[in-house]
């Protein structure tokens, strides 16, 4: 990706984008990004590369970046490989297809835990909207009109990827994007960088959209291998000037969410510790709204 380098020193920015997949690593491999849900819960597309993520020994591992990383002192993107956190399991939507783009999800579960809240190495997770949170969040702001929407949510794509030579950035890069539309399938997007409209390639397998509303941030879409961004060859580059996105929050992509947030409410669950208390409860008010309408129309059954 090419645009703007994130700051990551700055307390006001939280630290998604931090996983690197490996894939048939023995033979051929791709890195792809991921986006921390908890300690041991990674959301990223189902497909890394042409490759559908696999859990076994030599055919999935992690590489989880710190806080503020600079990759240069890794060296070449090879060598992540051998800091592996193995994959344990993979979650798969299972609308998930070869030739679907919408549904392209998954959840990756990993091995050893993600330490959180270490001074400056604080990861924070993704808030992941369930159906009724995502419904009223649109009622609310879509009553506002298309305009008024505009201007109250703040989007980005945030990656690792390669930049605009195709070398592999050393350090994360975001582009500033305007919301203009969603769908039930899509996001369509607009980007805010004006004079070379940025770049999003091959290496950016996985990078998502992230939408700051009401000081929360939240992820609206993922950048698959085979959308429109990726339909080329590993040395090309797209200029996003308007580009659309598979929209996470779909409908198949919302009941399989909603089903792995109720049947996986335990691992689910956040510890912070005594760390960014407010950002907790924002995701306990969402998550606790949605399992007690659960619980009562069970309990009604």
């Amino acid at each position: 990706m090419y645009g703007k380098e994130v700051n990551l020193l700055d307390p006001y920015v939280r630290h998604f984008t931090t996983a690197f997949f490996r894939v048939n690593g023995t033979t051929s491999t791709f890195l792809c990004q991921g986006h921390i849900v908890n300690t041991t819960f990674i959301l990223t597309t189902g497909r890394c590369g042409k490759k559908l993520l696999t859990a076994h020994k030599d055919g999935g591992a992690i590489y989880i970046t710190e806080y503020g990383n600079d990759l240069s002192i890794i060296g070449r993107p090879e060598r992540l490989l051998t800091f592996n956190n193995q994959i344990k399991k993979i979650i798969f939507n299972p609308m998930t297809y070869e030739s679907d783009t919408i549904n392209d999800i998954a959840f990756v579960i990993i091995t050893k835990n993600i330490i959180y809240c270490q001074s400056m190495n604080t990861y924070h997770p993704i808030l992941i909207m369930t159906s009724d949170h995502f419904k009223q969040m649109s009622r609310d702001y879509y009553l506002l009109g298309h305009d008024e929407f505009q201007r109250e949510s703040k989007c980005f794509i945030r990656s690792w990827g390669r930049d605009e030579t195709n070398k592999f950035n050393m350090k994360l890069r975001e582009i500033p994007v305007r919301l203009l539309e969603t769908t039930d399938h899509y996001i369509l997007l607009e980007s805010e960088i004006t004079e070379n409209d940025g770049f999003v390639c091959w290496g950016d397998i996985g990078a998502a959209v992230y939408c700051e509303i009401e000081e929360a941030v939240y992820i609206y879409g993922i950048v698959s291998f085979s959308d429109d961004i990726l339909k080329r060859s590993p040395r090309d580059c797209k200029k996003l000037k308007t580009s659309k996105i598979p929209f996470l929050h779909s409908k198949h992509n919302r009941d399989f969410i909603d089903s792995l947030f109720f049947n996986h409410t335990l691992e689910l669950d956040l510890i912070f510790g005594d760390c960014d208390t407010s950002y907790r409860s924002r995701f306990k008010k969402h998550k606790t709204k949605y399992y007690n309408k659960k619980t009562k129309k069970n309990k009604v059954i």
